[in-house]
């Protein structure tokens, strides 16, 4: 008979639950069923003495209401431990009251001060499944030196239950910090500067019942903690819409990560060949409580994959992006719901002829004179012209980068170098052949008279500063796709990435590091790390801790020969090493990997 039960349990699952809350206690959902009770306890008369005892009762996780402040408040309230996402260690506790009061307790100082929480409706309607929060504290000026005695903060929760820990997961949003964030919230294990916007507590629940990890399938996943071969994840599901980028406009498909349909968080183990290759932040993922969502793919129940969802803003992620709608006019054009002026870009006293969208590209040809047009590279995603220059027959490769244009008799590449030249008058066509497009066609007129047309082709002069571009576009956004193309360039083993005044795209000037080290050279030098906790430095104990994609720039005089300046780069199992000089030659090469 106790088979028979056991096996109704498991097949009821969370159909039956009796929810068992009290002030300080876990919420979980108890499966039971009381079916055929009379014959149970005849089976029980029966038993003989030496019987094993009877099976435990099974601890479902509680599918939550969230209907209401109230009905969210039953379930979270208790006391839960703030928890530092890299060491694990607690910091801190919030307990919470039935009717939202709350007491946040910082153990590391022991100081107390309380306040409030109330759950909400988020404050965007399309954001329907986004669940919002509000946290009110007072008594923060004496206690931890905020500027103000009572400040707020909201943002978005999640919840979650795997066998034997229930998490909640807060993140701040908005456009800056409150002293909240900054000072309360803030975990004495982080680095100086290294503010945190989104926090795990967590606290120990009588479940004992998970469903299933996942066969053979990809969905969305948010990652609450982790080991080192395995990460335990609350499946999402991702409500997509239409969005635009805040300031451009540019248009993109957004989502939000519903994961209410799914109170259960399931341990997965990550196979031993899995591509993380599409994972962003590494820093994160390394962490105890990684708190990301992934897009993961298993097989036979084991992570065989998993790609770091693109985060957009306010909550908001990037599935991918959409076709712009362009509309040029005389002097002005419009994507989608912003119009622009050539004006306000320095130009005057021309039109646009025609235009061409080539990836976030809205590339431009203005009329100039009979011998040549002027060309406008505008960045949609950043809604600034990265490059502006005069010539003919543009023509691009794979990247914007990776292009070339005519003036005259002479090819140019996309820094404005000329690449080629021809023996004749004006070159009147571009265009790519060979095997891979490595060779560049070149059509143009023997003399003025615009008669005779000769064609000959080249081996193709590719860019020399490409990985300069491939950051420059990281930068801009970065996403896995970006930073696997830069990467992609490096050679296995490189710590830094060096640039020595590196071309200035109008564009790529907003993403340099605001703080230069030093002001008294006549060179910039950036320092780009390659992986997590690179110490930057000089040769003394002075200097940035970089994480992987992380920029830092001296102002130097770069010698040309012998020089006594040398940047490291330390990470917790090697040293690189440069010493300050020239990179280039012959050739105008702005790069090294070290």
């Amino acid at each position: 008979m106790k088979n028979k039960l056991l096996k109704k349990l498991m097949i009821l699952g969370a159909l039956f639950t009796l929810v068992l809350s009290a002030c300080g206690s876990t919420n979980v959902s108890v499966v039971d069923d009381d079916t055929d009770s009379e014959e149970d306890e005849e089976d029980d008369d029966d038993r003989d003495d030496d019987e094993p005892e009877e099976e435990p009762l099974m601890y479902a996780p509680t599918e939550v209401d969230y209907s209401s402040n109230k009905s969210i408040l039953k379930f979270v309230q208790g006391t839960w431990d703030m928890t530092d996402r890299k060491t694990g260690e607690v910091y801190a506790t919030l307990a919470i009251d039935k009717d939202g009061s709350v007491r946040y307790t910082y153990l590391h100082t022991d100081v107390t001060v309380t306040g409030s929480i109330m759950f909400k409706e988020p404050f965007d309607k399309k954001l329907e499944g986004m669940s919002a929060y509000d946290i009110t504290l007072t008594g923060l000026e004496d206690t931890f030196g905020c500027w103000k005695d009572e400040d707020s903060t909201s943002g978005y929760f999640r919840i979650a239950q795997s066998a034997g820990r229930d998490y909640m997961y807060l993140e701040e949003l908005g456009n800056g910090g409150s002293s909240i964030a900054y000072e309360v919230f803030r975990s004495p294990y982080t680095y100086e500067y290294d503010f945190e916007f989104n926090w795990v507590l967590t606290r120990e629940n009588d479940v004992n019942y998970i469903e299933e990890t996942e066969k053979d399938s990809v969905f969305y996943a948010f990652a609450y903690e982790s080991a080192s071969d395995s990460v335990c994840l609350q499946r999402m599901d991702d409500v997509a819409f239409e969005a635009y980028k805040e300031y451009t406009d540019f248009k993109y498909m957004a989502a939000y990560f519903d994961g209410r349909k799914y109170p259960g968080a399931v341990w997965y183990s990550i196979s031993p060949n899995a591509d993380l290759s599409g994972i962003v932040s590494t820093k994160d993922f390394s962490r105890n409580y990684p708190l990301t969502v992934y897009e993961v793919t298993v097989s036979d129940g084991n992570i065989t994959k998993m790609v770091e969802a693109d985060r957009g803003e306010y909550g908001i992620y990037e599935l991918y992006s959409l076709d712009q709608d362009i509309k040029c006019d005389g002097e002005n054009f419009t994507i989608n719901h912003s119009t622009f002026s050539l004006s306000d870009y320095g130009i005057s006293n021309t039109v646009i002829l025609d235009y061409e969208i080539f990836g976030e590209y809205l590339i431009m040809r203005l009329d100039q004179n009979p011998h040549a047009n002027t060309y406008m590279v505008f960045n949609m995603r950043t809604s600034w012209p990265e490059k502006t220059f005069s010539g003919c027959n543009f023509l691009h490769g794979d990247h914007v980068w990776d292009s070339y244009y005519t003036y005259m008799d002479t090819v140019y590449n996309y820094e404005g170098y000329p690449v080629a030249s021809v023996e004749g008058y004006e070159i009147s066509d571009l265009s790519f052949a060979g095997l891979n497009n490595n060779e560049l066609v070149i059509s143009y007129w023997k003399d003025d008279k615009y008669r005779d047309t000769v064609t000959e082709s080249i081996d193709r002069p590719f860019n020399l500063n490409d990985p300069i571009y491939a950051l420059a576009d990281y930068r801009h956004h970065p996403c896995a796709d970006t930073w696997n193309e830069f990467i992609s360039y490096a050679p296995q083993g490189s710590q830094m990435f060096i640039m020595v005044n590196p071309p200035e795209d109008e564009s790529w000037i907003f993403y340099m590091p605001e703080t230069i080290d030093g002001v008294y050279g006549l060179d910039y030098v950036y320092v780009v790390a390659l992986q997590d906790n690179t110490f930057v430095n000089l040769g003394s104990s002075e200097g940035p801790i970089l994480e992987k994609g992380q920029m830092h720039c001296y102002s130097l005089t770069v010698p040309e020969a012998g020089s006594s300046i040398i940047i490291y780069a330390e990470t917790e199992n090697s040293t690189s090493m440069w010493p300050v000089s020239m990179i280039s030659g012959k050739e105008d090469i702005r790069y090294v990997f070290e």
